[in-house]
């Protein structure tokens, strides 16, 4: 080892033993440790037991409210009066009729589920087996049905009403949802479902929000996302039936494209409904209180098999706040079967979302074929028989003019070989 090593192991040994020795307790403080021990021991020994568990709660839970008065004066900072809203727990409620079971949740007062309790679709599982389960809709948690609201002095600008917790009363048949601003100031939503019917009579109310919400804004955005799942054995027939149709004011119906993704710009239209439809089911949302603008209408194909949807659609668009009366602005929601009578009852060519076809043939299926197979419907309760003796009964109220036609085809046949041999002997 050489020379400056040792001498630096040295010194380092000396550092050592000169910090032990300085830094060492002197007696007097030795003896005033004991005390302090000994006066602890003394006290540990005299507290109750409950006490102290009670002491170490307390130190345990000062720390959460600390935390939950931090986070709401970060909600209020962030989404103003509306921030005490932002923090609560989901609640279900549910209003039925004969016909549908209707599921609303607290949490951004909207339609969680709605089960149609006459229609069934068929599950098969692994082993082939086939049952039948009633159908339901608007339940899929990647929904979106979700008002925009513009904030005045909030840093966030806006708040969505699918992120607050809304305060519900539920009376017999009606249900709504109040989201607190504070001081008397709410926005609500309110549910009427009609007996005996798939229509729910659906009114937003904003109550003094005046200096709440941004003054500059002249409508209130609303996105509503629907993801249409699979009802039907025949997917591929149903996805492309499977679309958005909307009627603008003085116009005819019109709809996206139902065999490709497609995007509707309708900002410059007013539109008096728009719906979400399957094959033969759909949800519409009817403007009573005037009409929706700024319409954007987009739909998107999935991979059905891989998938438990056909399509996704989505519309957002506006509803004018001079519209609005009182603060209300009121609407309707249907949802249920594509049933042309009810459809029709609106009378907002509603039943134009049902295809027909063109030209003349959907003429003939609108006004003739409907009415005789809700005719047999009303008899029958079973649809397909009702569609074979529809088929039936046409093909003989045809047969006397394709018996004329045959028998014409058969003539022809019969002097075909006659007129060959007579062209034949007189060719020259």
């Amino acid at each position: 080892m050489e020379r400056n090593q040792i001498i630096g192991i040295v010194l380092i040994m000396a550092t050592f033993m000169l910090w032990t020795i300085t830094s060492a307790p002197s007696d007097e403080e030795l003896k005033k440790s004991k005390r302090t021990q000994d006066s602890l021991a003394l006290v540990n020994q005299t507290l109750p037991e409950k006490k102290v568990e009670s002491v170490v709660a307390d130190d345990t839970l000062a720390p959460v409210a600390g935390n939950d008065s931090i986070a709401m004066l970060g909600n209020q900072k962030n989404f103003g009066q509306f921030g005490a809203a932002t923090v609560g727990t989901e609640k279900d409620i549910v209003l039925e009729n004969d016909l549908v079971r209707v599921t609303f949740s607290s949490k951004g007062g909207i339609i969680k589920q709605i089960l149609l309790k006459k229609h069934y679709k068929t599950i098969t599982d692994s082993a082939g087996n086939e049952t039948k389960e009633l159908i339901t809709m608007l339940d899929s948690p990647e929904n979106k049905f979700s008002y925009t609201l513009p904030l005045s002095g909030a840093e966030a600008k806006t708040i969505n009403t699918a992120d607050l917790y809304f305060a519900d009363e539920k009376k017999s048949n009606e249900v709504s949802f109040k989201a607190s601003a504070g001081n008397g100031a709410y926005f609500e939503q309110k549910y009427t479902l009609s007996p005996d019917n798939y229509t729910i009579d659906y009114t937003i109310h904003t109550v003094g929000l005046g200096n709440i919400l941004d003054g500059k804004s002249k409508t209130l955005p609303l996105t509503w996302q629907n993801h249409l799942k699979k009802y039907e054995k025949g997917v591929q027939f149903e996805q492309n039936y499977s679309t958005i149709y909307y009627k603008e004011s003085n116009e005819k119906t019109d709809y996206c494209s139902c065999v490709s993704d497609d995007t509707q710009e309708l900002k410059d239209k007013k539109l008096d409904w728009i719906a979400h439809t399957n094959q033969f089911f759909n949800t519409s949302l009817i403007a009573n209180s005037g009409q929706f603008v700024q319409g954007v209408m987009s739909t998107k194909m999935t991979d059905f098999k891989n998938s438990n949807y056909v399509k996704i659609v989505e519309s957002d668009f506006g509803i004018p706040l001079a519209n609005f009366n009182d603060g209300k602005f009121d609407m309707t929601i249907y949802t249920g079967p594509n049933e042309f009578s009810r459809l029709k009852a609106f009378g907002k060519n509603l039943e134009e979302i049902i295809p027909f076809g063109s030209s003349i043939f959907g003429t003939i299926n609108r006004w003739a074929i409907r009415p005789f197979f809700d005719f047999l419907s009303n008899y029958i309760g079973s649809k397909g028989i009702v569609i074979i003796l529809l088929i039936f009964l046409i093909k003989m109220a045809l047969y006397p003019l394709m018996y004329k036609m045959l028998y014409s085809q058969a003539k022809m046949g019969a002097l075909k070989p006659e007129l060959a041999h007579l062209k034949e002997k007189y060719k020259r």
